[in-house]
């Protein structure tokens, strides 16, 4: 009876063994399969896309000033919003009507809202009043990484001289990077007007005074008729007083294919 007993204990014990083993034999298994799946192309693919890809957003902004490509990677590992002021006259427009219209949507669509804050400022005043006013103090508060800059050349026009529109200028960036040392200026001029004399001396000495300095510089009137043609006029309101719907596309594509590399 003793042996009896004994032999069915053992047949007890080989069974809960043979189960034992087949349990963790079957979950070692799954676990192995759950891994494989983990780690497949295919899932970390899946896994990627969930995850904004900083590095294509570089690439569109390969062509801004390095110093702020290099504020706005900060800022994406940061997981912060980078800052893009506009200012200049109400040539430029807004986030609703003319140029920039299309040039902060095509932004927004490109590096997501998430990662951009885009504001604007127009003024429609001289070089001088806008210093008169202190209103670089205004542009300045909004502590902005890169503030694209039409200095209200054409507002100068024949209400004073190119230097005095340069001295302005000077003020503006010195008094703005003075508050806030890490913002980066671009310059840009206003709308090309047909047949103007002085107009065209006064960017030139923009553009001149821009690459002396190292100031990035949109020199968008290339992509315009030439000041000398009077197509040029097809692009503009009756007498000059504005881009209309065909010149705001030309100014704006040339803002977007720059900040916005394909």
């Amino acid at each position: 009876m003793k042996v009896f007993f004994t032999a069915v204990w053992a047949i007890i014990c080989l069974v809960i063994l043979f189960y034992g083993h087949s349990y963790w034999s079957d979950r070692t298994a799954v676990k192995a399969e759950i891994e494989k799946k983990a780690a497949s192309p295919a899932n970390k693919a899946s896994k990627q896309t969930n995850e904004p890809n900083y590095d294509e957003f570089l690439a569109k902004a390969q062509n801004w000033p390095e110093a702020a490509r290099q504020q706005f990677q900060q800022k994406l590992k940061q997981k912060k919003s980078f800052k893009i002021l506009f200012v200049g006259s109400t040539a430029l427009g807004n986030k609703d009507q003319g140029m920039l219209k299309d040039v902060i949507q095509q932004l927004n669509d490109s590096y997501g809202s998430d990662h951009l804050s885009i504001a604007v400022h127009t003024y429609d005043v001289t070089s001088s009043d806008f210093i008169a006013k202190n209103d670089q103090l205004e542009v300045a508060a909004e502590k902005a990484q890169l503030i694209v800059f039409e200095p209200f050349l054409l507002n100068d026009n024949n209400k004073g001289n190119v230097r005095d529109s340069l001295n302005n200028l000077i003020k503006v960036i010195g008094d703005v990077t003075r508050t806030n040392p890490d913002t980066t200026f671009i310059l840009q001029p206003s709308y090309p007007l047909f047949a103007a004399k002085y107009y065209p001396i006064q960017v030139a000495k923009l553009k001149q005074y821009a690459a002396q300095n190292q100031i990035t510089y949109l020199d968008h009137w290339t992509s315009w008729p030439a000041s000398t043609d009077k197509t040029l006029n097809d692009y503009l309101l009756p007498g000059g007083s504005g881009p209309n719907d065909k010149g705001n596309q030309v100014w704006s594509q040339y803002l977007i294919n720059f900040l916005i590399h394909k």
